[in-house]
């Protein structure tokens, strides 16, 4: 897996979304759509949660909208609240890539990167092209420091020249996340091994910029 194509597919997938809801604002599916562009894109995150909630008020079965709002409430530093999400989420679809996945981000918000693991390679064992698997698997590998098997996202190899001391290598690597709008940007306040960028100036720019709390 490359690159990410947030520039160009986030946009594209905001406008559909507005123009599912333009004749019907009942939509559970496209107030989803939104609220993924911005989580990810706009870094909305407050605007993310409420689309978010809006899709579960719509549709209460309906399962993305419950692990997603996860994943917005962990970037957010909400972890029980992630939890409960998930649980609720679990009782839709227990068997739900985007359930594992999110579990997956929630244990390695948590320090627990073997368990962020177990849950990549669940999904990697029934779906070894699912991109999202292996980004986890790559963060967490990192973490554990093991090889990583797959592509690694930028945002994870500025995390390993952080560790190595190499400051500004690693915030060029997180110049290129934001260029191409690396979705475990949104993660920067929650992960750990960023500590050695964290006193930087030229962090708290970069958390500005992904428009995260600097404090």
């Amino acid at each position: 897996m490359g690159d990410a194509i947030g520039p160009v597919a986030f946009p594209a997938a905001r406008q559909a979304a507005a123009r599912a809801l333009a004749p019907d604002a009942t939509l559970a599916e496209a107030y989803t759509a939104r609220a993924y562009c911005e989580l990810v894109y706009d870094r909305d995150f407050a605007a993310s949660e409420a689309s978010f909630r809006t899709s579960i008020a719509l549709s209460p079965s309906l399962l993305e909208p419950h692990w997603a709002l996860a994943h917005t409430l962990i970037v957010l530093d909400r972890l029980d609240e992630a939890e409960s999400e998930l649980g609720r989420a679990r009782e839709v679809d227990p068997l739900s890539f985007g359930l594992h996945l999110t579990e997956g981000a929630l244990a390695l918000a948590r320090g627990n990167a073997d368990a962020a693991l177990e849950r990549a390679r669940s999904v990697l064992e029934l779906d070894a092209g699912f991109a999202n698997a292996h980004w986890l698997e790559g963060i967490a590998q990192e973490l554990l420091d093991a090889p990583a098997s797959s592509y690694v996202p930028p945002v994870c190899v500025a995390r390993v020249y952080a560790r190595l001391g190499e400051i500004d290598c690693a915030f060029a690597w997180l110049e290129r996340a934001l260029e191409i709008c690396d979705p475990w940007l949104v993660f920067l306040n929650v992960w750990p091994r960023l500590e050695p960028l964290r006193e930087d100036p030229r962090f708290r720019t970069v958390l500005r910029r992904v428009r995260l709390p600097t404090t």
